[in-house]
C-alpha cells in the first residue's frame, strides 16, 4: 500500500515562539523561509544570501526587533518581525509578516499578526504598521485586519553592468563640475575615528526626509553608541558597508552621505542618501551615488544589481535614481492599524 505524501494540512504546527537570531539553526530556518518567499514573490531577483537574510533579524538604529515564528515539521511556516522603536517613535510598532507559500490561506499570517499586535499593545504603542508588497493578497489581508494604507514605496533595481558604468562615469563628471567646492571621503566597514562626528552630522540630513503625516514618525537620531552597535553587527555577520561622504573643502564639514551594503550574494542594498539643507543644489546626491556605483563595480564584481526603496513623494531622489538607471521592479506599501 502506497503512503500518501504529507501535506501542509497534515503537519503539526507549533505554538508561536521567539526566534533566536544568534542561533545558527534558527538563522538557517529563517533564510529558508525568506528565500522561498523571494522565489515566489520576486522571481526576477537572484537568490537571497544568508548574510543578507541574517541582517534582517536585527534592528538598525536603537530599538528592538523581535522575530516571532510558527513552525511545522517542514520548518518555518511563517514569521513576523516586530520593530519597537525608541525615543521620539516610542508610540509606533512595525510588524512585517512573512508566510511560506505552501502554508498560505491557513491563518498563519493572521495569527502571527495578531500576536505582534498584542505585543505592541503590551509595549504601549499606539499603532501597528506593516511594510509589504502592494498586491492583491496584501490588500485583502489589510482589509481583514482593519489596516489602511499610509504610504506607497517604489522598489527600484539598478543593474551593475557595462552600460551602468558608462552612465555613472558621465553623470559623475557632470556632478563634479557642479560641486567643485566639495571632495569625497570614503571607507568600507568601520568608520575611522576621526570621521565619526562628521559622519553622524551628515546622516542627520535624513531628519527632513519626506515621511507620511499619518504615521507621526520622527527621525531616529544616530548616536556614536548606536553606530558602534551597527558596526559590530556588520563584523559579526560578515557583510560590507560601503560609505561615501561629501565634505566641504572650505570648512571641512561633512554635508552629505550615501552607503551601500554588500552581502555574500549578488544583491546589494542601497542605504540612505542625503545632503544637508543649505548645501543642496550642487548635485551632491548625484555625485555621491554615481561615485558609489563605480566603486562597487570595481570592488564587488560578483554583484549584479543594487536594490533601493523610494517613497512616491520623494521626487528629488526618484530623479537621481532614474538618471542612474534604476527601474521600478515592484510597489510596496505601509499599512497602519491603530491600537485601541
Amino acid at each position: 500500500m502506497r503512503r500518501r505524501a504529507q501535506s501542509d494540512h497534515d503537519r503539526v504546527m507549533t505554538a508561536i515562539e521567539l526566534l533566536d537570531p544568534d542561533a545558527s539553526a534558527d538563522r538557517e530556518a529563517w533564510w529558508e523561509l525568506v528565500e522561498t518567499a523571494r522565489a515566489d514573490l520576486l522571481p526576477q531577483f537572484p537568490p537571497i544570501g544568508r548574510q543578507q537574510a541574517a541582517s534582517w533579524l536585527y534592528p538598525d538604529i536603537g530599538g528592538r526587533r523581535e522575530t516571532w515564528v510558527q513552525r511545522d515539521s517542514a520548518g518555518l511556516m511563517g514569521a513576523v518581525s516586530l520593530d519597537l522603536w525608541p525615543n521620539e517613535n516610542a508610540h509606533l510598532a512595525f510588524a512585517n509578516p512573512l508566510v511560506r507559500p505552501s502554508a498560505r490561506r491557513q491563518g498563519v499570517g493572521s495569527e502571527l499578526y495578531a500576536h505582534a499586535h498584542e505585543r505592541a499593545r503590551e509595549e504601549h504603542r499606539r499603532s501597528v504598521n506593516t511594510f509589504a508588497m502592494d498586491d492583491e493578497a496584501m490588500q485583502e489581508f489589510a482589509k481583514m485586519v482593519g489596516a489602511t494604507q499610509s504610504e506607497q514605496i517604489l522598489q527600484l533595481v539598478q543593474p551593475l553592468d557595462v552600460d551602468t558604468r558608462s552612465r555613472a562615469e558621465q553623470l559623475l563628471q557632470e556632478a563634479e563640475a557642479a560641486s567643485e567646492g566639495f571632495t569625497l571621503v570614503r571607507w568600507v566597514g568601520r568608520c575611522p575615528d576621526e570621521y565619526v562626528d562628521g559622519y553622524i552630522h551628515a546622516v542627520s540630513g535624513m531628519d527632513d526626509a519626506p515621511r507620511p503625516d499619518s504615521l507621526d514618525m520622527a527621525a531616529n537620531r544616530l548616536t556614536p553608541e548606536q553606530l558602534n552597535m551597527r558596526q559590530a553587527l556588520q563584523t559579526q555577520i560578515g557583510y560590507r558597508n560601503y560609505v561615501i561622504c561629501a565634505r566641504e573643502q572650505l570648512t571641512g564639514e561633512f554635508v552629505g552621505v550615501t552607503n551601500v551594503l554588500a552581502f555574500d550574494g549578488q544583491q546589494a542594498e542601497q542605504g540612505d542618501t542625503t545632503v544637508l539643507d543649505g548645501h543642496r543644489g550642487h548635485r551632491l546626491g548625484l555625485r555621491l551615488k554615481s561615485a558609489m556605483v563605480l566603486w562597487l563595480l570595481d570592488a564587488e564584481p560578483q554583484l549584479t544589481h543594487v536594490v533601493t526603496g523610494n517613497a512616491n513623494n520623494n521626487d528629488y531622489m526618484l530623479r537621481v535614481n532614474r538618471a542612474l538607471g534604476y527601474e521600478v521592479s515592484s510597489q510596496f506599501g505601509v499599512w497602519s492599524r491603530p491600537i485601541d
